[in-house]
This record gives structure tokens, C-alpha cells and sequence, in this order.
């Protein structure tokens, strides 16, 4: 039980720094109304039920991992799976995260399915992207 309320300690933590990573980009746009520490604060809570489902489903396999493996001989290799699909999630939710700072500050809206989409057509999204588009995302996911 430890392990389970570690692993959804860990990730609620990194959901609310990617939310303050995100909100800290976007700083300049937010109206004076809502740079106050209060409104900052609720911007933090107002997502709280969706990260707690979503910590729920990044959870779930690791957790299911570590029951089935321990205190048997497969531990070892059930710990490497683990490990495996846990950097997985760490990388992805990282890509995700930065993907949706750089979505937002183009288009105005959180990444969906309009932008994945554009996976489709390889030569729109490289004349949409470039240098300067890529070298702050690229710099965060390696500080991540």
C-alpha cells in the first residue's frame, strides 16, 4: 500500500509542476484579475479531479506489477518492467506537458485531437514547426 500511495503522490506532484511550468509560460497573457496568488492557487485546484483519473490509469500497471511480483521469483524482472513502463509514463506526461505549452501558445487551445491529427501529414507540421518553436520544449523535456 506504501508503493501505491507514493506512486500517486509522485504523480499528482508532477501534474502540479506541470501546471506551474504552464501557468509560469503563460504569465505575460493572464489579465490582472487572475495574477493574483488566489486565482493562481485555484488554477492549480480547478484541475485536481482530472489529475487524480489520470494518476489513477498511470498507476494502475505499475501497481499491478509490483502485487504480482512480490515475494515471488519473478521480482526482479517484474521490477525492470516496472521501471520500463514507469520512465515510459514519466516521458510521455513530459511530452504531453510540453506539448501542450507550445500548443496553447500558437493556437490558443490545450492540446486535442485537431493537433494530433496534423501527426497524419508530416509536411504541414514541419511548416508549422521550427527552430524557435522546438528549443525551449526540447531544453524543459531534458531538464525533466
Amino acid at each position: 500500500m506504501k508503493y501505491l500511495i507514493r506512486l500517486f503522490i509522485f504523480w499528482l506532484l508532477s501534474f502540479c509542476l506541470f501546471r506551474i511550468i504552464f501557468i509560469g509560460y503563460h504569465f505575460a497573457e493572464l489579465t490582472s484579475e487572475t495574477r493574483n496568488f488566489f486565482s493562481l492557487l485555484k488554477m492549480l485546484f480547478i484541475g485536481i479531479r482530472l489529475d487524480i483519473s489520470t494518476v489513477s490509469y498511470f498507476a494502475i500497471l505499475p501497481y499491478i506489477l509490483y502485487i504480482t511480483g512480490r515475494g515471488t521469483k519473478f521480482y526482479a524482472i517484474t521490477t525492470r518492467i516496472n521501471n520500463v513502463v514507469s520512465y515510459f509514463l514519466v516521458v510521455l506526461a513530459s511530452i504531453i506537458a510540453i506539448a501542450n505549452i507550445r500548443f496553447y501558445t500558437d493556437w490558443g487551445s490545450l492540446l486535442n485531437f485537431r493537433a494530433v491529427s496534423y501527426l497524419e501529414h508530416p509536411d504541414e507540421l514541419i511548416t508549422f514547426v521550427n527552430f524557435h518553436s522546438l528549443f525551449f520544449p526540447i531544453l524543459l523535456l531534458i531538464l525533466l
